[in-house]
């Protein structure tokens, strides 16, 4: 394990990370009224999360 502790006392960095769906819920196509690949959804979602913040 890596810890961010140190690197954001000593160089004032916050560390993100981003979780996404995997198998089928995450990159299935779409069907059943589900959009198209919700794990990409997710990381798009949380891209722009992190641009606003």
């Amino acid at each position: 394990m890596f810890d961010v502790r140190t690197l954001s006392l000593e160089q004032n960095v916050i560390m993100v990370t981003v979780n996404y769906l995997l198998g089928l819920l995450g990159f299935l196509d779409g069907y059943a009224n589900r959009p198209i690949k919700l794990g990409l959804l997710n990381i798009i979602l949380a891209l722009r999360w992190i641009n606003t913040t």
